[in-house]
């Protein structure tokens, strides 16, 4: 919806500004990067139930990671990560018609998220990048 509203280009002095992110996506964002601290507790030291619930996650349908990973927050936040990604893509995919300040909108939005991901050192699958 936000993104094929009309919007008056922002002028100074003759220069065109570009969007800045959307409340929505910079607030997506702030919650994914306190991710780290939020699951450092739980990493901290021993944690079997935690332990087990690592074993059942298939974690090799994320780019650059192997089953074989045990109390690794990295895991996690990585797998977090991406499945947000996965339903941004899948949102913007149910997209009819852009407008060209909604394409700028969108591009400004997917461009924060995607610094936010590298921010947080998770990789991009592949049909993200795409």
């Amino acid at each position: 919806k936000q993104w094929y509203q009309r919007r008056v280009a922002i002028t100074a002095g003759g220069a065109v500004f570009s969007p800045s992110p959307l409340t929505y996506i910079t607030s997506l964002g702030d919650y994914l990067l306190l991710l780290p601290q939020q699951l450092e507790p739980f990493f901290a030291e021993e944690n079997i139930p935690l332990d087990t619930a690592l074993i059942l996650v298939d974690f090799t349908q994320f780019p650059g990671m192997a089953q074989d990973v045990e109390g690794d927050a990295f895991a996690w936040l990585t797998c977090v990560c991406q499945s947000t990604l996965f339903t941004i893509v899948e949102m913007i995919l149910k997209i009819h018609r852009l407008s060209g300040a909604g394409c700028k909108q969108l591009t400004a939005d997917v461009a924060y998220i995607s610094n936010v991901m590298g921010a947080l050192e998770v990789p991009l699958s592949r049909d993200i990048v795409d």
